[in-house]
């Protein structure tokens, strides 16, 4: 095999999918300059080798190891629930990953900035755009996706595979699932001189076609035989402990983390995706929160402080749209692999921004009075950022049952949806230490006490929900 760590190694796999094994006992390498081509019958395993082999599936044995910067190998997956970004790479999977709403030029610098450069970079910016050129695509780079054909739109989505390796200076591996699915005559020739180039640099490639003009420039081909494939098992000593964190591997989590959030903002932007959902909703229920038309008095103080901040509640439990965004075409699957199971997709910071303001017009419409002596201005401060506080902590909720319920065998599942109406009594808790801090002349922070005991519950019922999440 060499004195060079292999790119790619997998022992032992076994991967199931609902009930049937799809893999059993699989060992797998792909070294420098090696393009390695799965081919078979539609259904035998093919993706599933290829989505593992980038840390997409589940294991229930063996282990996927890629080689790190300082070039020795490390686990990015196994079947004790361990995975890390040890190295950036390619990826193009068997869905386009492509959201109709961002532009093509920025869905390629975000494969970029997911694999650890700076596309604001003068050479960077030169790569894409000769490699657009190349691909026919630079008269299209400030058209959204949703606008391309088919063809075009997976030219860019085997654009965002090829780039890590096109711009990387050490070999780097890069995975291709189905790439010739959509395309022309003209698009596989181009593809398939591109992987030979790369492959002639040192890079690696995992590809899994049916194409020949493709299958042509294989190094190695893995046929699968009796719906197994012809594969023998990799004699290779592989690290026993998993590797501490390195600064890579931070490094490319944080890049990965601000790559996301950069994208979410510019999208929200766009298509004003946060008022469209949660705006909407929390104005709906402001209306029917005004329509109780309720007079202020002692009695009624907690009850109206509850439907004061039910709008922000609202707001907080509409799931963001970064969600949608990350999944359209399959684009789930390929941030779980490019974060390894941590991409955050939090909330925008306009749906935070939309439950302060919506609780300020819930406040100044419903007449809420208070009778801490307090400066009216600071109170307001106060039941702004308490509103925010609740947008925020219960969008996390929801974003952590959501990535619950879509690692599950089967994503729609909804057991655990029945648990939202659990939310109530935190919530109750919440309003009520607003309440009793507001009822009183000379406020003490030991009124917060349940409001404090309920943003511990939110808290809680987060923690848990991130726990059970199966790796």
């Amino acid at each position: 095999m060499g004195e060079e760590s292999p790119l790619l190694l997998c022992k032992g796999l076994e991967v199931r999918r609902g009930l049937r094994t799809i893999l059993k006992n699989v060992d797998l390498v792909v070294d420098e300059g090696e393009v390695v081509v799965l081919r078979g019958d539609n259904g035998c395993g093919k993706s599933t080798l290829l989505e593992t082999a980038a840390g997409i599936r589940m294991l229930r044995k063996g282990t996927v190891f890629h080689r790190t910067a300082e070039g020795e190998i490390a686990i990015i997956r196994n079947s004790h629930g361990h995975r890390e970004i040890v190295s950036p790479f390619g990826l193009t999977l068997q869905k386009l990953a492509l959201c109709g709403d961002e532009l093509v030029i920025e869905r390629l610098e975000l494969a970029l900035k997911v694999a650890g450069f700076e596309p604001e970079d003068e050479e960077v910016q030169q790569l894409i755009q000769q490699t657009m050129e190349r691909w026919g695509l630079e008269h299209r780079k400030n058209d959204r996706i949703a606008w391309l054909s088919g063809g075009l739109a997976r030219r860019v989505s085997i654009l965002a595979g090829l780039l890590p390796a096109i711009g990387a200076k050490k070999p780097t591996l890069f995975l291709l699932d189905e790439p010739d699915s959509g395309l022309d005559d003209k698009g596989i020739k181009i593809l398939a001189k591109t992987i030979s180039e790369l492959s002639e640099k040192g890079h690696g490639a995992l590809v899994a076609t049916h194409n020949e003009t493709i299958g042509d420039v294989a190094t190695r081909t893995i046929e699968w035989e009796n719906g197994n494939p012809n594969l023998t098992e990799v004699d290779y000593k592989v690290p026993t402990k998993k590797m501490s964190s390195t600064t890579k591997s931070i490094r490319l989590h944080t890049s990965t983390i601000r790559a996301e959030s950069k994208w979410v903002s510019r999208l929200d932007r766009r298509t004003w995706g946060s008022f469209s959902s949660a705006g909407i909703a929390g104005l709906v229920a402001l209306l029917l929160v005004l329509s109780f038309n309720l007079k202020m008095n002692e009695y009624t103080r907690e009850w109206n402080t509850l439907l004061v901040f039910m709008p922000a509640m609202v707001v907080g439990l509409i799931p963001p749209q970064s969600l949608n965004w990350a999944s359209e075409n399959g684009g789930r699957e390929w941030w779980d692999a490019m974060s390894a199971g941590n991409t955050p997709m939090g909330n925008p910071i306009q749906q935070r921004l939309i439950g302060g303001v919506i609780t300020i017009i819930a406040i100044i419409s419903f007449k809420y009075e208070w009778e801490v002596q307090i400066d009216s201005i600071a109170v307001y401060l106060l039941m702004v950022g308490l509103a925010i506080l609740l947008v925020i902590l219960n969008t996390n909720i929801v974003v952590a049952q959501r990535r619950l319920v879509n690692s599950l065998e089967r994503s729609n599942a909804l057991l655990f949806n029945l648990f939202l109406p659990l939310l109530i009594y935190p919530f109750i808790l919440f309003t009520n230490g607003i309440a009793q801090f507001l009822g009183n002349v000379n406020p003490v922070l030991g009124d917060l006490q349940n409001t404090l005991a309920g943003i511990a519950i939110f808290y809680c019922i987060y923690l848990a929900l991130r726990l059970l999440k199966p790796q």
